[in-house]
């Protein structure tokens, strides 16, 4: 029988555990622990409330309510599961346990009766047993409208496809089918499941058929505050020869929408964390700086995230999300000439990425850095081997299709690029804006400057110097040279080195010399190029 253990014991544990691998890089974590342990033992337990830990753990305004923002009640269940793994790892003989209850934010603190057990101490191992620290989405049963007891398998079906596709996500805790089944045919208060669960997010949907026409309808919300972030509907015809067919469809698209490394759930969460007040940065959100980097492809961006992340791998050098994200924004020093500091940026993000690569065994960002990097470093085979690869472990994820497919355009094969691309694009409607420079390419290339006027405007990366170079050079082909000038002028404005480097950026990125000769034709004739 496990007994109360002493003041100086318990903060002897407490040290131990925010100073612990399963801890590493978690400051909210810490932040929370040692608040609730430090307050419990001024014997202020009373007082730990989702208001008062709302303000001082996650520096919310005096005006937060925790009962419309269940912010406090899902860190608290990220913080159990993260104390249930210290115990059951690197914990597990530790003489005092520190465990958090279901239903109180006062922490539970005695005697730890040791496993029997053998725990491995390696680091490596420990981080990849650990559990995923982004947010905790929750698939409910979908909902069979009309009540047809012959949609049940369809509606079923679906739903396990889905947590099945959102569970190969490494930045997502999934919670188990068996958790959300209790739901079905329930009226459900998302608040509510937010508190019961400790899900950051609910996906939701319903099924209803007519004849041989069936509508699927999803949404995604925000569980702790019930906000809309992402809603779909689909409209299939449906036979008993087409039904897993159609199920696994509608299941992939609604995956990797919101899943992916460029879906809702990551590109929301990036949102929030920049609005928040809160200085205190832990591991996954310097990934979230990283994302938001990606989104928007500018100078500022991109340091933050470097800062970030380089500050990540100091603190756990055994982190290999960090080390990938590491690799893309070295890469991107020198596809981009982003805040450049190194010399040879391309073996720097090659060095970061076979790092990441050696410390985790999961297909990651690394790997298609690694595709990217083999690209720019001219060695074509070795591209199109990860290409292969990346499509035949994940062939449905838009991050993977875009990236190769804007690739693959550049190398001359526009058909297979473009089709990778438009997969990616309609697989996840949010898709970031770049994607269009395949399209774009394709249409330049062969003189359709209307075409490729109308994809370049869709790019929406105003503080990055390519896009404007290339409505410059667009518009000058059309002999609209005012528009050319603007745009000119917006290029040197974010690089006043351009007309001197041009020829070297674009060497960076066409390889074959028709298309490299069309482009500084371009560029002459804009007034761009020395």
């Amino acid at each position: 029988m496990p007994t109360k253990a002493s003041e100086d014991q318990i903060t002897a544990q407490l040290k131990q555990i925010v100073d612990s691998v399963s801890f590493v890089n978690k400051n909210r974590p810490k932040r929370f622990l040692t608040y609730v342990v430090r307050e419990t033992l001024a014997g202020r337990g009373d007082r730990l409330k989702g208001y008062s830990l709302g303000l001082e753990v996650f520096d919310k305004t005096e005006d937060f309510d925790p009962q419309s923002d269940a912010i406090v009640r899902v860190e608290a269940g990220r913080l159990r599961r993260l104390l249930e793994h210290y115990y059951m790892e690197e914990g597990a003989r530790d003489p005092i346990r520190i465990s958090l209850p279901k239903g109180t934010y006062v922490p539970l603190m005695e005697e730890n009766i040791p496993s029997e057990k053998k725990t491995s101490h390696d680091p490596i191992l420990s981080a990849a047993a650990a559990p995923p620290t982004g947010p905790a989405i929750a698939v409910l049963p979908f909902d069979n409208i009309g009540g047809d007891p012959a949609q049940e398998i369809f509606c079923d079906g679906i739903t396990e496809e889905i947590i099945t596709q959102l569970s190969i996500s490494p930045s997502l805790y999934v919670i188990s089918r068996k958790t959300t089944a209790q739901y079905k045919g329930k009226a459900v208060d998302v608040r509510a499941l937010s508190r019961d669960l400790e899900a950051h997010y609910v996906l939701e949907g319903s099924i209803r058929q007519a004849g041989d026409m069936v509508r699927v309808t999803a949404q995604l919300l925000d569980a702790t505050n019930a906000a809309v972030v992402w809603a779909e509907r689909y409209d299939r015809k449906l036979t008993p020869h087409t039904l897993i067919e159609v199920q696994d469809e509608i299941a992939t698209h609604v995956a990797a929408t919101i899943g992916d490394t460029y879906g809702a759930v990551m590109r929301t969460s990036a949102v929030a964390m920049k609005r928040s007040s809160t200085e205190y940065m832990e591991a996954y959100e310097s990934m979230l700086l990283l994302h938001d980097y990606l989104f928007e492809l500018s100078p500022a961006t991109h340091l933050k995230a470097r800062e970030s992340l380089e500050k990540a791998v100091k603190i756990d050098p055994n982190y290999p999300d960090a080390w990938a994200g590491l690799a893309f924004l070295a890469l991107d020093e020198y596809r981009f000439s982003f805040n450049l500091r190194e010399e040879n940026p391309l073996d720097t993000a090659l060095k970061y990425a076979e790092k990441s690569i050696a410390l985790s065994s999961k297909y990651s960002i690394a790997w298609y850095a690694m595709t990217i990097i083999h690209f720019h470093r001219g060695e074509v085979d070795r591209f199109r081997d990860n290409i292969r690869m990346g499509l035949s472990l994940a062939p449905n994820s838009p991050a993977i299709l875009a990236d190769s497919g804007v690739y693959m355009c550049l190398l001359g094969e526009l058909d297979e690029g473009l089709a990778l691309v438009k997969k990616a694009m309609a697989l996840n409607p949010q898709h970031p804006s770049w994607c269009h420079f395949a399209l774009f390419h394709d249409h330049y290339i062969h003189g359709r400057y209307t075409e490729a006027a109308d994809q370049i405007s869709i790019i929406d990366t105003p503080d990055w110097f390519w896009p404007h170079a290339l409505q410059s050079i667009n518009y000058a082909c059309m002999g609209r040279m005012e528009e050319s000038r603007t745009a000119a002028e917006n290029t040197l404005r974010l690089y006043p080195d351009f007309k001197a480097n041009a020829e070297k950026e674009c060497r960076k990125w066409f390889t074959r010399d028709q298309d490299l000769e069309k482009y500084l034709q371009g560029l002459k004739l804009a007034g761009l190029i020395d």
